[in-house]
């Protein structure tokens, strides 16, 4: 897990940086208390499932309570409260 500064991570946020992919997250990004960040995942053949990076852009807010499992979030996002970004949403 890559933080550029100056960000804001509230109680209870869960990164998931466990599966060996790299999640960076840009300047003064804001995630909301209760909020997971987690890589995609996508199933080929018959393997293990193989987990796509994540990267957020500078100057994001994520709501609180939100699941994202997006593999882009540009700059300059608002993400509300609740919401669920699915699997290699961009």
């Amino acid at each position: 897990i890559e933080m550029k500064g100056k960000g804001i991570i509230y109680p209870n946020v869960m990164i998931r940086g466990d599966f060996g992919v790299p999640i960076r997250i840009g300047r003064y990004v804001s995630i909301g208390k209760d909020t997971i960040l987690r890589p995609s995942s996508i199933f080929l053949l018959q393997e293990q499932p193989k987990f796509l990076p994540m990267w957020i852009g500078s100057c994001t807010k994520i709501g609180q309570n939100c699941i994202i499992e997006a593999t882009t979030i540009g700059e300059s996002v608002q993400i509300g409260n609740g919401v669920l970004l699915g699997k290699r949403t961009v």
